[in-house]
């Protein structure tokens, strides 16, 4: 991954735009890709997510 690590609150606001986007009945693949565009480049939400349940 490039670049500087993403902060908490990024993460954080990441994760809040999936929830919605998802609740509001956009597919999760759709929400990612848009819950992405928050995240430094190089970085993937989905990475954060399995990292925290294993």
């Amino acid at each position: 991954m490039r670049g500087a690590h993403p902060t908490f609150a990024i993460l954080d606001e990441a994760r809040v735009c999936f929830e919605v986007l998802t609740e509001d009945g956009v597919p999760p693949r759709k929400a990612y890709e848009y819950a992405n565009k928050i995240l430094p480049a190089g970085f993937d939400l989905r990475d954060f997510e399995e990292s925290e349940e294993a």
